[in-house]
């Protein structure tokens, strides 16, 4: 299990914001971050249709 963690620097959806940090996953795998509750936004679960704004952190548990 890899983690990432990285720094927002626009306002963006967090589901488009995966995908740009971690353009190795497919769509499936990126939905599946959601569904196993793997995606964090400033320490809290959220949901992939949450806007995240400048400054927000992101935190991500995948497998490749």
């Amino acid at each position: 299990m890899e983690k990432i963690k990285f720094v927002i620097t626009e306002k963006i959806e967090l589901t488009k914001a995966l995908r740009k940090a971690l353009p190795l996953l497919s769509n499936f795998q990126i939905e599946k971050l959601f569904k196993d509750k793997d995606v964090k936004v400033n320490g809290l679960r959220k949901t992939k249709s949450c806007i995240v704004k400048l400054g927000d952190e992101i935190e991500a548990f995948y497998q490749v």
